[in-house]
């Protein structure tokens, strides 16, 4: 078998998906998980068949896992269901960067005490807060939120925002009206206030030197933060298929690894020490962007194949992508109900699967030509992949995705490094980073114009349901 852990985190996510289908109460995991142990020595004992013992024991488990948070889903919050009183209060650690968009702000917090009148009730489970205006609150602080709780099975008619919450175990959606800092934790101390003022640091650069418009996408693009972007040009990109340019992908940390990895080798610092600061800076970069899904898949994986080089042992995409897939699940297994998760694995695997079908095909084309048609390819592997997901998700679909990213995507990848040469030159050459604002001002305006010239393609963008 060529690609024994992917086997086992195929099998893993079956399993989430039986556990989640089928409706299996969450007491049976512990037996479900025991079943797995017994597989597992099974394939201790018999070497010949291990891998497919190991397989099934990875399925159990992953129907475990799924089951046991069920669980602790439910005992969190019933508690404050069958609660006589309201909360008024609720103390909370912040775990998001807050995303202001409209003037409104929204985060994640884990609840960890409710109050009402002089009581209190100990909790743990994860809220959506929504505030009607901009709160001064940074991601890792603790804060004591008042507001109305509605808990999430209210909104099971709308699929997609539900999935969104089940996935990421939200459990109540607050309606915050006040928010009151926590001084238990110091400010000037906390890891999620540190990350927050770099993120902030690099903000007020791209603010600083180029347009509005321009700063919008580039945050976006390197921070992952959408507050600047016009809804108009979300929107547009939504149709047209390409609105993952506006989230730090996998093609960012790629780029991060490799910037770092020539600067230290052109230093002449020895490969060991070299590959440890490059996982530990994007692991850095991954806790800055926000550590969303793409990111952490990206990461984990991108750690994985510096492990591979250091001890000698060949990359694999297969492997890596399992890897990382196992380590998200490992943390949360609903996370494989997360459209974004479905989107950005299936998307990754059907590229380093397709493509290398069709690539050898294409060798004996002239450079130019061949250089074309594999965007155009890479582009088709992934809409391919994707489609399907969309077209349930969303109820639309957008064939004009396949050409639009092929025009689209290296225009994003030149603004990105440009953008990261921005932030460079205004920490490291004030003087010159005004040129290149301009230069990234001008790549953004093409940006905008190609992608409004594929919105009115005739069939590019179809809706039904």
């Amino acid at each position: 078998m060529k690609h024994p852990l992917f086997i086992y985190m195929l099998a893993a996510c079956v399993g989430i998906a039986l556990a989640y289908g089928l409706g299996v109460e969450p007491g049976w995991a512990v037996f479900i998980a025991v079943t797995a142990l017994l597989f597992t020595g099974l394939a201790y004992w018999q070497s010949q068949k291990a891998i497919a013992y190991y397989a099934a024991a990875a399925l159990l488990l992953g129907m475990s896992a799924f089951l046991l948070t069920s669980q602790s889903w439910l005992d969190s919050t019933e508690r404050l269901n069958h609660w006589n009183y309201k909360p008024s209060y609720l103390s909370v650690y912040i775990t998001s960067p807050p995303q202001i968009r409209g003037g409104r702000c929204t985060f994640t917090a884990r609840a960890i005490t409710a109050h009402a009148r002089k009581l209190q009730l100990a909790c743990n489970f994860d809220i959506l807060v929504r505030a009607r205006s901009p709160l001064q609150i940074h991601c890792g602080e603790k804060a004591l939120l008042g507001g109305t709780i509605i808990p999430v099975k209210t909104f099971k008619k709308q699929k997609g925002f539900y999935c969104y919450l089940f996935a990421n175990n939200i459990s109540y959606i607050m309606n915050a009206a006040s928010l009151k800092p926590d001084n238990t934790l110091n400010r000037s101390f906390s890891p999620g206030a540190k990350i927050q003022q770099a993120a902030q640091i690099i903000r007020r650069i791209l603010t600083r030197y180029t347009q509005p418009l321009t700063s919008g996408i580039l945050q976006a693009m390197l921070l992952g933060v959408k507050d600047a972007v016009p809804r108009s040009v979300y929107q547009g990109m939504m149709k047209t298929g390409t609105v993952h340019i506006l989230v730090v992908s996998g093609f960012n940390v790629g780029l991060v690894a490799i910037c770092i990895e020539c600067l230290f080798k052109a230093l002449r610092i020895p490969k060991k020490p070299r590959m440890g600061i490059t996982a530990v800076c994007l692991l850095l970069y991954c806790l800055i962007s926000g550590g969303s899904t793409p990111v952490v898949r990206a990461t984990i994986m991108a750690i994985v194949c510096l492990a591979g080089y250091l001890f000698k042992r060949p990359a694999n995409p297969y492997t890596a992508i399992a890897a990382s897939v196992l380590c998200i699940l490992a943390v949360n297994p609903r996370q494989l109900l997360d459209i974004g998760f479905q989107l950005s694995f299936a998307s990754v695997l059907a590229i380093i699967w397709l493509y290398p079908i069709m690539q050898p095909r294409l060798k004996r084309l002239l450079m130019p030509i061949r250089y074309l048609l594999e965007g155009f390819l890479v582009s088709l592997a992934a809409w391919l992949a994707t489609s399907g997901i969309i077209a349930y998700h969303f109820k639309s679909i957008s064939p004009i995705t396949v050409l639009a990213n092929i025009v689209i995507v290296p225009l994003a990848s030149l603004i990105t490094l440009s953008g990261f040469a921005l932030e460079i030159t205004g920490w490291a050459l004030p003087a010159l980073a005004p040129y290149i604002g301009k230069s990234i001002d001008v790549l953004v305006i093409l940006l905008i114009r190609a992608n409004e010239i594929f919105l009115q393609v005739p069939g590019g963008y179809l809706t039904f349901g």
